[in-house]
């Protein structure tokens, strides 16, 4: 953020630096174009852009606010507090993260009315949780978490709330990793990482939770890694073997895989991934990757941004690696954006799309380009978001920003 926007409330001295994931500096780089590689793969010759959506609003400008967050003091230099998601519901808005200090987790909760100041919820069944994803109905709060105090035995812990400040253990999962949480008209659902597979819980109350097991959502070896409500049922996004795959289901219980096209292997690129699905008003957009052959050093191998985009009247067609999200940088997060469609921010800009084909520079009053947004909601004329800091400021601390949207 800009010098004076944002205001952390703390009595705490400063930490030490902290490296930043390699995926950050792989996006900053690619936005700089720094990395100077392209992707082997040809541009789908059956891409189409389908007739941009009439109705779809326009910002012109947002303007970040002042915020303030409270953080409790610092009892450690290996201290980093971290806000991963962020949600609106009853109560206002909730965001979820955790402290770690040298591998034991605190569940974190942040409340506010309005985006701008933020309270933290103490509670003793928060410590040795490291929460990762909220989620709201208009009547419940559902967060998830993962005590991994013994790694190789996880634990999945559900939460529920009905306003944001009193929470309750409502389901706990042996044996398995907290991953994402996503509401809509049918209630809740959790995916879990439960060894080499996923597993769903759903619920219609956030209390309340039934197992779909991970035979249920596609053949032996597929991998969800996002799931979000779409229409009135869900979309999930993810990995079968060495492709990407999207599965669709009304209830939950039966998943039905959707034709992605170009989102298998080609030559120089050896598996294709999905990561984020992102429904939106007029599109559906899911990001992933292309992955080169890499087996030597996977954690250091460059990889290549892939999108999709779903309309109504189009089907799901492959961004071209013109477009201006998929020339960005690899591995960057996209989030829905009301009747504007899409936001990203990206090396220095805040874009929006109502299909994810054309991309409108917009407005930055107070530029929030010093921060990683892990997790953005918008309500009406506000967007609300949580990240990481990236510099001019204290990096063992949350970023949170507030934006008033101008049409």
């Amino acid at each position: 953020m800009a010098a004076g926007s944002v205001e952390v409330a703390r009595i705490r001295t400063t930490g030490r630096s902290r490296l930043l994931p390699l995926a950050f500096i792989a996006i900053l780089a690619a936005a700089c174009g720094l990395l100077g590689l392209d992707n082997p793969r040809p541009d789908d010759p059956n891409a189409r852009q389908p007739i941009p959506p009439s109705g779809a609003a326009r910002w012109s400008l947002i303007s970040w606010d002042r915020v303030t967050v409270e953080l409790l003091p610092r009892i450690s230099d290996e201290q980093l507090d971290r806000a991963a998601a962020v949600t609106a519901g009853p109560g206002g808005f909730v965001a979820v993260g955790s402290n770690d200090d040298v591998f034991h987790y605190v569940g974190r909760i942040w409340r506010s009315p309005d985006g701008r100041a933020w309270s933290l919820v103490e509670m003793p069944m928060l410590d040795g949780l490291e929460l990762v994803d909220v989620a709201a109905s208009n009547s419940t709060y559902v967060a998830i978490g993962t005590d991994s105090s013994s790694p190789n035995d996880p634990v999945t812990e559900i939460l529920a709330s009905p306003d944001g400040r009193d929470w309750t253990g409502v389901e706990t999962v042996e044996g398995a990793w907290a991953a994402t949480v996503a509401a809509g008209p049918l209630g809740f659902a959790v995916s879990l990482q439960v060894g080499d597979t996923t597993e769903l819980r759903l619920s219609a109350d956030g209390r309340r939770w039934t197992r779909v097991a991970a035979s249920v959502l596609g053949p032996p070896g597929t991998w969800v890694a996002d799931v979000e409500a779409s229409g009135n049922g869900w979309i999930a996004a993810g990995r079968v073997g060495d492709r990407a795959v999207i599965l669709r289901s009304a209830g939950g219980q039966r998943w039905t895989e959707e034709d992605l096209p170009e989102a298998g292997p080609v030559p120089g690129i050896a598996r294709v991934s999905a990561y984020q699905v992102v429904p939106g008003a007029w599109a559906t957009l899911v990001l992933g990757l292309d992955s080169p052959p890499c087996d030597d050093a996977p954690d250091w191998c460059t990889q290549h941004q892939a999108a999709w985009s779903w309309t109504a009247g189009g089907g799901w067609v492959r961004l071209p690696k013109s477009n201006w999200l998929v020339g960005r940088g690899w591995g960057g997060r996209a989030f829905a954006a009301g009747d504007a469609g899409f936001v990203v921010w990206a090396g220095g800009v805040t874009m929006t799309s109502p299909d994810g084909w054309d991309w409108q520079s917009i407005g930055d009053q107070n530029r929030a380009a010093s921060a990683y947004p892990m997790d953005a909601v918008v309500e009406r004329t506000v967007l609300v978001a949580v990240g990481e800091p990236l510099g001019g400021g204290d990096d063992s601390s949350p970023w949170f920003g507030r934006a008033t949207i101008s049409p």
